[in-house]
């Protein structure tokens, strides 16, 4: 199943409009938003570009989105997504509860846990499970790209937002 995840927009219409762009190149099944999706202000013009894509469009609760899932028009999940394909599971969270340095205890060998949060880009292997931090949206750190990342099969890939350019990518064994 190919998948897309992104994070932390803050609330960046030019860098939700590059997004609809590449998921309009890719045409994932499902596009699942780590949260952080507005910036101290509900908007329902990044609704409209959000769910402009037309394909299935959720997102877990990121630690600046409490005040507006109640108002937003996108699908809020809670904090995680599990999605089981290929006899793995794929954890779909913001990454201020679980992330690199907090696996929860439920996720086993071959197993992908993917985040943001941190706004840096970042794609290993450890202790057997794939840890995959899609970086940010709208506002990376530390020199890092405007990113997300493209799931497909067993191949994880971290994008530019902008321009769909490879960052970085991970076959799963």
């Amino acid at each position: 199943m190919k998948i897309i995840a992104a994070g932390d927009i803050h609330g960046s219409f030019v860098y939700a409009d590059y997004l609809i762009e590449r998921i309009a190149e890719h045409q994932p099944k499902k596009v699942v938003l780590l949260g952080d999706i507005y910036e101290y202000f509900y908007s329902r013009e990044l609704d409209n570009i959000l769910l402009s894509s037309g394909v299935i469009t959720v997102s877990v609760e990121g630690n600046c989105d409490y005040f507006a899932t109640k108002l937003s028009r996108l699908e809020f999940v809670g904090d995680n997504l599990i999605e089981r394909t290929s006899g793995r599971q794929f954890l779909f969270t913001h990454g201020h509860i679980y992330n690199g340095d907090y696996i929860p205890k439920f996720l086993k060998d071959g197993d992908v846990l993917i985040y943001g949060h941190m706004h840096n880009t970042n794609i290993v292997k450890e202790n057997g499970i794939y840890l995959v931090n899609a970086g940010s949206v709208g506002m990376p750190r530390n020199n890092s790209k405007h990113s997300f990342v493209l799931i497909d099969g067993d191949k994880i890939e971290i994008r530019e937002v902008e321009n769909g350019n490879l960052i970085d990518r991970l076959q799963l064994d």
